[in-house]
């Protein structure tokens, strides 16, 4: 044990429950399944005392399984008044255990991070946990991925989710129902969540209600929408919620289904966009138009400084090089993008020509992901001397 940053108790043995009296604070107690059934659940309770004594900030105890043990945890965890962060990821929660997360938060004024993927849990269990989270004046960071969220408790959470202080929520991998019509329209109001987290959530009947959101919402900051089924009337929706929206930074759309016309949606919305600074269309199988209306708003967004264009096989033999020609065309005029990721688009020697060519005449891309293309030896070091060449300059200025 000592007082790095990180500590696992999975990777000690159960002889070694015990803390050197040298110890002056633990910041970290970790835990997973592959060492509990190995640790007598009598030491659990012992072992988080003595992690509460040593106001230990951070408490990881993923996996964990057993009822008995559940109890006993949250017990413990009680005493604590310093915890920031609490990982209870995957441990089968009841509504029972939920109701000592839920005392947890209520006497803890310093938690901040509260994990809680994988539980599964019921209308009551979720209602108890909110009721808490209302009172919480600390709780910034909630993590309710693969829940198998309701009905019910979305209409739940679309009430009391502006009655929070959260500024980040994971919903990943718990499918959309219709209470999710009110929760997208609880959040047009909201005033904290600055992160929202939707990854592989099939939201893609309810994608106007959260174009409509970007529409209104002025604090939303992050919001990763990957895998979502997300076809050109989906793009149609988020691109003119882009087109109004006055706060989002960065949006991830990758792996969904808009293919050129939903992209070509998105992009007449970040034109008119003056504050987004990241945009993932990665693996749309984007073609020419798509790619044709992507340099257009290259031309005219003032903002963006990052793009992320891997998986769309643009180099594929239906289509020539001149697929790059827009991007060639708009970033001599471009003075915002910073980075450019063009990995696993088959892209080849000739593609590589027209990026040399546009480096010669921009000069503010400082980076461009090329992983997994086939370039020569030679295209590649003539791309890495031109950036690396405008890194040494802008050393020198500083």
């Amino acid at each position: 044990v000592s007082t790095q940053s990180t500590w696992g108790l999975s990777e000690m043995e159960s002889s070694s429950l015990s803390l050197p009296l040298q110890v002056e604070q633990l910041f970290t107690f970790a835990m997973n399944y592959k060492k509990v059934e190995a640790i007598s659940e009598s030491c659990l309770p012992v072992s988080l005392k003595i992690a509460s004594a040593y106001r230990c900030k951070h408490i990881v105890l993923d996996h964990v399984v057993s009822p008995e043990a559940h109890m006993q945890i949250l017990d413990a965890i009680k005493l604590s008044k310093d915890i920031v962060t609490l990982s209870l990821r995957n441990c089968q929660l009841t509504n029972l255990e939920a109701s000592c997360v839920a005392e947890c938060i209520k006497g803890n004024n310093a938690l901040r991070s509260l994990n809680l993927c994988g539980n599964e849990f019921s209308l009551e269990g979720m209602r108890t946990l909110f009721e808490a989270i209302k009172t919480s004046k600390s709780m910034r960071v909630l993590n309710l991925a693969n829940n198998k969220i309701s009905d019910e408790e979305y209409k739940l959470m679309a009430a009391d989710i502006n009655k929070t202080t959260l500024s980040a929520l994971c919903l990943d991998d718990s499918y959309a129902e219709r209470g999710f019509v009110d929760f997208a329209e609880a959040l047009k109001t909201n005033t904290t969540l600055q992160l929202l987290s939707i990854v592989h959530g099939s939201i893609d009947q309810y994608i106007a209600e959260l174009g409509n959101l970007l529409k209104e919402n002025t604090t939303l900051k992050t919001l990763l929408l990957s895998t979502n089924h997300i076809d050109e009337n989906g793009g149609a929706a988020i691109g003119m919620g882009l087109k109004y929206n006055r706060g989002l930074k960065y949006i991830d759309l990758s792996c969904n289904n808009l293919e050129d016309e939903g992209i070509v949606h998105i992009a007449n919305g970040v034109m008119d966009n003056t504050t987004l600074e990241s945009l993932n269309l990665g693996y749309h199988s984007v073609q020419k138009e798509g790619m044709k209306k992507i340099g257009e708003m290259l031309t005219k967004n003032k903002t963006l400084k990052n793009l992320i264009l891997s998986g769309n096989r643009l180099g594929y033999q239906t289509l020539a090089p001149e697929v790059l020609f827009p991007l060639r065309d708009s970033l001599k005029f471009n003075t915002t993008l910073q980075s450019l990721d063009l990995s696993w688009n088959y892209l080849e020697d000739e593609h590589g020509k027209i990026l040399v060519e546009i480096l010669h005449v921009n000069s503010t891309i400082k980076e461009i992901n090329l992983d997994d293309n086939s370039f020569s030896p030679a295209i590649l070091a003539e791309i890495k001397s031109l950036l690396s060449a405008r890194a040494n300059r802008a050393l020198k200025k500083i």
